[in-house]
């Protein structure tokens, strides 16, 4: 019984020696995640700047307020009647039909489709077809 208790007290000695040991160093995987863990470190410490700054800028109640006092000054300006609407889409609807529409174009192209149908197919030498082809051409410079 007493060998078994100076083992046990022997033992505890080994086991708090080799605690209080040299730890091993550092390998290429535990320097990578100290990298690691630096960069993220950093990271966080930028976006808390940010974030700092961001609320220090404006606030909730400072974009309320704002919006209010815009509110109140829009209302203090008059506003179009009826009749005045009118007149506005009335001028733009007489704007936008004096320009070109799909209409005339179309109205257009039928009318040069029945205009070729009229003439005939094929020209009958070489000089024909280079006068028709001259002509095609004035006629779509102007």
């Amino acid at each position: 019984m007493n060998k078994l208790i100076v083992a046990l007290i022997a033992g505890a000695f080994a086991a708090t020696a080799a605690a209080q040991g040299t730890t091993p160093a550092a390998t290429d995987k535990d320097k990578a995640k100290m990298e690691k863990a630096e960069k993220a470190k950093a990271k966080q410490e930028s976006v808390k700047g940010a974030t700092e700054a961001a609320a220090k800028e404006t606030t909730g109640a400072q974009t309320s307020a704002e919006a209010k006092k815009s509110t109140a000054e829009s209302k203090k300006t008059a506003k179009m009647s009826k009749s005045e609407k009118s007149k506005t889409t009335d001028t733009a609807t007489k704007a936008a039909s004096t320009e070109t529409t799909g209409a005339t174009t179309s109205a257009e192209a039928k009318k040069a489709t029945a205009e070729s149908k009229g003439m005939t197919k094929a020209l009958p030498d070489k000089k024909a077809k280079q006068e028709a082809v001259k002509e095609a051409g004035k006629a779509a410079s102007q």
